[in-house]
């Protein structure tokens, strides 16, 4: 087991306890967070972070392509938009929407 990259992370609905774990004498650094496979995992068990921050993907991929998808004179059809929103904009928030709180889909 390698120490230095070993973390523990305690998930509770109350505030975690510190936990002083050691293994080959060696302290294991105990973490509020982290991401696994692309979501925000927290001590709390909650998604608020994660959902603030698909929101905040959501706009910036929208401000990047907003004069293409707005613009009165671009030339662009109504359904080439809504094709790049959907590929584009909505892909990046709707990602792992499909999860209930227990990860079961």
């Amino acid at each position: 087991m390698n120490t230095k990259k070993t973390k523990v992370m305690v998930i509770s609905k109350t505030e975690p306890p510190k936990v002083n774990d050691k293994v080959k004498g060696k302290c294991i650094e105990q973490i509020e967070q982290f991401k696994y496979l692309g979501q925000l995992i927290t001590t709390d068990a909650r998604s608020d972070d994660e959902i603030k921050s698909g929101i905040t993907i959501t706009k910036s991929a929208f401000t990047k392509l907003s004069h293409i998808l707005t613009s009165k004179r671009g030339g662009l059809l109504t359904r080439l938009r809504v094709i790049m929103m959907k590929c584009f904009v909505w892909s990046p928030f709707l990602y792992a929407s499909e999860t209930d709180e227990d990860g079961a889909p």
